[in-house]
């Protein structure tokens, strides 16, 4: 019996899960990180808790983030069959009987940091026009649930257009200006990140708190920088996009 998780050491880690693939260690007792990205197939998972703690309390776990944990159970190549046993509160059982059996519809979160995403793969190169941001864009997740289920979506780019066409153009054409008014993406006719657009990719700082940081004058007294830190703090804690589906129940 072995435990993981985030405060071992990167060869500890890798010792348990070496021992685990080896069958020299029968049980893990991890976090939920070691669902994400690392391959262990197992028999058992047992989920011991649907809430995690986060930067705003006790929350449930994504609908995607419990599929992702449960999915360590019976891979085909490894197993025949399977058990995965999730312990959740009485009010909850239901939720995730329908989750399990497929008949939970899944929405996506990505639309409350829809434009921190795109700045990161103009940054990436993966989108360099607008064409290539629509492109993107309908190829996300995202797209398919806002096509199926628009109601659920409450889009900052206070889009108006019902047509897969012009719904595009105007979230890419809104995301975009931001980025460059904001100076994180050049207005050049190929879109690339300036320094500051990089920054914010490399260290996952959010596009409200850049803002913030980038009004700071050159030679900024250190009163004005904690200043400039509790505005992007009070910008963090007072957000008002939540998506408060059951499936998501992510801020």
């Amino acid at each position: 019996m072995a435990f993981h998780h985030a405060g071992l050491g990167a060869s500890d880690r890798r010792a348990v899960e070496q021992g685990f693939l080896s069958h020299n260690i029968s049980i893990i007792c991890c976090t939920s990180t070691l669902a994400v990205g690392v391959n262990l197939p197992c028999y058992l998972v047992v989920i011991n808790g649907t809430t995690g703690w986060t930067d705003n309390g006790r929350q449930e776990y994504a609908a995607l983030e419990m599929m992702q944990m449960l999915g360590r159970a019976g891979r085909p190549q490894f197993e025949q069959s399977a058990c995965a046993v999730i312990l959740t509160r009485q009010e909850r059982a239901d939720y995730y009987n329908k989750l399990v059996s497929g008949q939970e519809p899944l929405e996506s979160c990505l639309h409350l940091n829809l434009i921190d995403h795109l700045n990161a793969e103009i940054g990436l190169g993966t989108v360099f026009d607008l064409a290539s941001a629509k492109s993107w864009l309908a190829s996300t997740f995202l797209f398919v649930r806002l096509s199926r289920n628009p109601n659920h979506y409450r889009l900052k780019e206070d889009v108006t257009s019902r047509k897969e066409g012009e719904l595009l153009d105007q979230i890419c054409t809104k995301d975009v200006a931001l980025l460059q008014g904001a100076d994180l993406v050049t207005k050049e006719s190929r879109l690339s990140c300036t320094e500051f657009g990089d920054a914010m990719a490399r260290y996952y700082v959010k596009f409200d708190t850049m803002k913030v940081l980038l009004s700071l004058a050159p030679r900024a007294k250190l009163s004005e920088i904690v200043g400039c830190l509790l505005k992007s703090l009070r910008l963090r804690l007072t957000r008002v996009d939540v998506c408060n589906c059951t499936s998501c129940r992510v801020p």
